[in-house]
């Protein structure tokens, strides 16, 4: 029997950003869905039990975060093509410290401090003002911790989308 998922505690709060119980993306249900089978009786599966090609429709939009140490925190290890596109730069090897100001970096740790603590799923949606080209885009991203020994989170993957405002 599958152990139940743990409830996500509110993540910070940010002007524009809601938390969501289940994603709105179908894409992102679907990932849920793989999330909870590749863990099984686990809390969190691995790294290693997912093959890109079950994340085909989302590689794109997917970006992978490893867990450090505390200075440093958070590391992102890859960035599909839309993220890239959406922050103006390839952050592939770099800490949060070193790719946003200060502010953001600190809400983003914030954030991936809850996912990593809580070892729960998280998805907001929402409007994030970017500073590359000064404007608000309407996003939805979801994060699924990740751990090596089922107990501890030592990564985090997750998608960013810009849907199509109506």
């Amino acid at each position: 029997m599958t152990d139940p998922m743990p409830v996500a505690p509110h993540p910070p709060r940010v002007k524009g950003v809601v938390t969501l119980q289940r994603p709105h993306d179908p894409d992102y249900l679907n990932l849920l869905r793989l999330w909870e089978l590749k863990r099984s009786t686990r809390l969190m599966p691995s790294r290693s039990d997912f093959d890109p090609s079950e994340l085909a429709m989302l590689l794109p939009d997917i970006f992978m975060v490893d867990v450090l140490p505390p200075p440093g925190h958070y590391r992102f290890r890859l960035m599909g093509e839309k993220v890239v596109s959406f922050h103006g730069d390839n952050f592939s090897g770099k800490t949060f410290a070193e790719c946003f100001e200060p502010r953001a970096a600190a809400l983003l740790v914030a954030l991936f401090d809850t996912v990593v603590e809580s070892r729960a799923p998280i998805f907001r949606t929402g409007e994030a003002y970017w500073w590359s080209d000064k404007r608000y885009s309407a996003f939805e991203c979801c994060y699924f911790p990740l751990s090596g020994d089922g107990q501890t989170a030592n990564m985090v993957i997750g998608a960013m989308r810009f849907p199509k405002r109506h």
